[in-house]
C-alpha cells in the first residue's frame, strides 16, 4: 500500500494514541525600536500551530509502528491530521451530538480577516472562546485550522454572531 498524505485522523491520529497536546498559534515576527521609543512589529511569515503531544505508555512492538508511522512524516515534509484529545469537540457541545452531520460554511469574512460568520450551524448553538474549528481549501486541497477568540450563540436561522479567529 501507498502511503497518502496528509494522514487523515483515522491513520495518523487516532492511531499514535496521544494522553494530551499542548498548542499554540507560533508568529515569525521581526521586532525593532525607533529612535523615538515606537516599537515596530511585522509578520515576516504566516503564523503556523505548534503541537507538543504525549503519548500512553504503550508496548514495544505497538510503539514501534508509531515510531514508523512519525518517521514517514519525514520530518517537516509530509502533513498530517492532529487534534487535542481533551478537546475534540466544542465546549458547550461535548462530543459533537448537538452539531451532528450539520453542513457548516462560512458565510461572511470581514476585512480584516479576523471576524466571520459560519451558517448551517444548529439555532442556539453556542460557540465559546477557545473552540477550535477548521476549513479546507484550495488544489491541492489544504486544512485551515482557527481557534475561537470571541464566541457567540447562533440565533434562529442558523447564522452565527460575528467571531473573532486566530490565526487570521
Amino acid at each position: 500500500m501507498t502511503l497518502s498524505f496528509p494522514f487523515a485522523v483515522a491513520t495518523f491520529a487516532d492511531v499514535i494514541r496521544m494522553s494530551s497536546v499542548k498548542m499554540q498559534l507560533i508568529a515569525d515576527q521581526q521586532i525593532s525600536g525607533l529612535g523615538g521609543g515606537k516599537i515596530v512589529v511585522a509578520d515576516l511569515a504566516p503564523k503556523y500551530w505548534e503541537f507538543e503531544v504525549a503519548l500512553i505508555n504503550m508496548d514495544n512492538a505497538y510503539m514501534s509502528q508509531v515510531q514508523a508511522l512519525i518517521e514517514a512524516l519525514d520530518e517537516g515534509i509530509n502533513d498530517f491530521y492532529l487534534y487535542d484529545p481533551r478537546r475534540a469537540y466544542p465546549a458547550a457541545d461535548w462530543g459533537g451530538t448537538r452539531l451532528g452531520g450539520a453542513t457548516v460554511q462560512i458565510a461572511s469574512l470581514a476585512g480584516n480577516n479576523k471576524e466571520l460568520t459560519l451558517k448551517g450551524l444548529p439555532n442556539g448553538y453556542v460557540l465559546s472562546p477557545g473552540d477550535l474549528f477548521h476549513f479546507d481549501f484550495g488544489t491541492p486541497t489544504k486544512r485551515a485550522l482557527h481557534r475561537i477568540v470571541v464566541g457567540g450563540i447562533v440565533p434562529p436561522g442558523g447564522v452565527s454572531p460575528t467571531l473573532e479567529v486566530r490565526p487570521h
